[in-house]
Parts: C-alpha cells; sequence; structure tokens
C-alpha cells in the first residue's frame, strides 16, 4: 500500500493540472470567439502587404495568365489570376533538353481538358515552386494534367514510374564502366535537376519505403541533391537544381496504402515526407460537359447523345465504386474504349462487355452494370 500512494499523489496532481489546464484553453477560445463577434471579416486580412511572386524564370520568355492557360474566365478561378512562365522550344533551352518538351498533338494529352480548381492550385505549386501532390481514382488525369501544362509552356518534361524493384542507385546514380574506364553515370533525379524539368514521380506509394526519406532534402524549400555514392568532395557531391525544377508527385490512395485491394503493390508513404509536400491536391474526374468533350474530341464518330448516356452510365458505376459496392470503376480511359468499340460494331452491351465487364468476376456486379446500362438507354438498345 505505501508503494501505491505516491503513484496516486502524483496521478491526482497531473489530473490537477490537466484540469487547470483545460480551463485555461476553454477560457482562450471563449476569449477568441467573443472577439470575433465584434470584427468583420476585413479585418483577418492585412491587405497593406501584397503577396509576391518570385520573377520568372531567367530563360522564359514572358508570362501568361493562368485563366488563359486554363481558358476560363479570372472570375471562375478559386484565388487571384497571376502569371505562368511561358518558354520557347527554341530559345529557352539547350539541344540535349528539349526532346523532352512534350507537344500538345501527343495522343494522351492532345483531347485533355482542365478542371479549373485542382489545375490552378497545380499551377500555384508550379510557379512558387513548391513541391505538389496529387492524388486521385484512377483515370481522373493525374499524370496527365502535368504533362499538358509542361506541353503548353513548352517545359522539359520526364514521367518517373515508381516500382518495388526500383533502388536508390537508379534514382540518384550509380558506378558504370564504360570503355574500361569507371564512372558515376548520373540518375534521373539529378539530370532532370539540372536541365530543369518538371519531373513526376508516378504512383508514389509503390516506391520502396527506403527511397522516402532519401527525397526529403530535395523536397524541402530550396532543395538540394546530395549523391552518397559519388566520389569528390561534400562540394562535388551536392546538386544545385536549375530555377526550372520542379518536382510532383502521383498517387491514388493519397499517399495511405490501399485497404480495398484495388491497387496492389502500395504502402502507406512515410509521414515525415508526405510533409515536405506543400500542396496537396485531390482530383477526381471532370465534369460531365467537359467529359463529353474529351470523348467526342477523341472519338469524333461518338455523337453527342451516346456520349452523354455513356457518362450517365459510368457516374453509376462511379458511385457504387465509391460505396465499395463494386470492384471496378469506369473511368476516363475505358469510357473512351467504350465508345471506340461501339461506334464501330453500333452494339452498346457487346461493345461494354469486351471493355469492362469481362474484368469482373462478380456476376452479380456485372449484372449491376447492365441494369444500369439498360435503365439510361432504355429502348435505345434494341
Amino acid at each position: 500500500m505505501a508503494r501505491t500512494e505516491p503513484t496516486s499523489r502524483a496521478a491526482a496532481e497531473l489530473m490537477a493540472k490537466y484540469e487547470d489546464y483545460k480551463g485555461t484553453v476553454s477560457g482562450r477560445v471563449k476569449d477568441t470567439a467573443e472577439k470575433a463577434k465584434t470584427t468583420t471579416p476585413a479585418e483577418l486580412w492585412n491587405d497593406k502587404v501584397a503577396m509576391t511572386f518570385p520573377p520568372l524564370p531567367s530563360n522564359s520568355i514572358g508570362g501568361v495568365k493562368v485563366s488563359k492557360l486554363l481558358k476560363v474566365s479570372s472570375k471562375k478561378l478559386p484565388g487571384p489570376d497571376f502569371d505562368m512562365p511561358m518558354f520557347s522550344q527554341s530559345e529557352s533551352w539547350p539541344e540535349d533538353v528539349k526532346q523532352y518538351i512534350p507537344t500538345l498533338d501527343e495522343p494522351d494529352i492532345e483531347n485533355y481538358v482542365f478542371s479549373t480548381v485542382p489545375a490552378y492550385w497545380f499551377c500555384y505549386a508550379i510557379r512558387l515552386n513548391k513541391p505538389a501532390f496529387l492524388s486521385g481514382v484512377k483515370g481522373c488525369g493525374k499524370s496527365t494534367m502535368p504533362k499538358r501544362l509542361a506541353a503548353e509552356l513548352n517545359w522539359p518534361f520526364l514521367r518517373k514510374q515508381m516500382s518495388k524493384t526500383l533502388d536508390s542507385t537508379e534514382f540518384f546514380g550509380n558506378w558504370t564502366v564504360k570503355d574500361g574506364e569507371t564512372k558515376f553515370a548520373l540518375g534521373d533525379l539529378p539530370q532532370a535537376a539540372m536541365a530543369g524539368m518538371i519531373m513526376v514521380v508516378d504512383e508514389f506509394s509503390n516506391a520502396p519505403n527506403e527511397l522516402h526519406p532519401s527525397l526529403h532534402q530535395v523536397l524541402e524549400k530550396n532543395g538540394r541533391i546530395y549523391l552518397n555514392s559519388s566520389d569528390g568532395t561534400i562540394a562535388e557531391k551536392i546538386i544545385e537544381p536549375t530555377e526550372t525544377f520542379r518536382i510532383v508527385a502521383t498517387d491514388n490512395t493519397r499517399g495511405q496504402g490501399d485497404t480495398r485491394g484495388h491497387y496492389a503493390g502500395t504502402d502507406v508513404v512515410n509521414s515525415a515526407t508526405m510533409d515536405r509536400f506543400r500542396v496537396m491536391i485531390v482530383m477526381n474526374y471532370m465534369t460531365k460537359a467537359a467529359e463529353k468533350q474529351v470523348l467526342m474530341d477523341t472519338v469524333p464518330q461518338c455523337t453527342d447523345l451516346l456520349a452523354g448516356l455513356m457518362i450517365d452510365v459510368a457516374t453509376k458505376v462511379r458511385a457504387a465504386y465509391d460505396a465499395g459496392d463494386m470492384s471496378e470503376t469506369l473511368s476516363l480511359r475505358p469510357l473512351i474504349e467504350w465508345a471506340e468499340k461501339a461506334v464501330f460494331t453500333k452494339d452498346i452491351m457487346g461493345a461494354l462487355e469486351y471493355t469492362m465487364l469481362n474484368k469482373i468476376d462478380s456476376d452479380s456486379e456485372r449484372q449491376e452494370i447492365i441494369s444500369y446500362v439498360k435503365t439510361v438507354f432504355g429502348s435505345l438498345l434494341d
């Protein structure tokens, strides 16, 4: 009994301190709430100090407003309009870098339509050199949006796919023997940093866990790259990225890994790594109007009526998938495939069968999707 009494007293004292602390915090919250009643929203902001953007990169040829880039009115932007740097394919980049500039007629981006809000925040991240993390369901444009933006601005672009077999030597560099001479060959990250590219690290939660901490330094403000395996002095091992280098990550799971078994191989991303991504953008599918435009531009034979009905079916499938009632969703990629097969065969259901239904093992799920098609298309199926 004598041994437990001090513990009991200590616990009582700790509880008393905790109650005092709660009372103090509660008082502060109450004071703040009372003060808020007597102030106006304008008092939240200090408009006397304007937010400033860094100068445009020295190799740019000028700026283009975000509203013009996204083809929307500035009134529809979630924040102020601002300039993005525009580059010249012929003048802004050295010869060995020009080949990495995507063009607007490339099949994967030629019909892409920006979703205003996520694209605005992505432009914000790129303009201010803040590492961005893009997350969302498959087929929502996570990888396409950065490439399309790079094409619009004539900015060199690199997409690096993550996998569990990738190691840091591929990312940072390793020693190789060429013509009988041993040399250190730079990996993709330092090469992209020195060339000033927008580098997309795709499917980030598929990366080996040990790779995450090695990216911390480059993800920090004014970050550098340190080549541990290289020779020379410390100064010689440090890579200073050029002013146009940007790093972006994409992922299906918000860096939290997959709990439903849809994205095999994904893991929870190191929390300290996620903390260094300063702009977190969660993307979803396009609006119906934008998706219809993409569908009709990609499949010219697809009528407005057909595109609209197919998207209505996709909306039902996506809602069931989000609710956990469906193992497969109907993203834009299979939607385009469905339209291509349908206009070729004039067979709505058969085209869907050989695009999506045959991927689903559950007969009840297949029948559910078939019921969606019958409901939406009605007598048009006859």
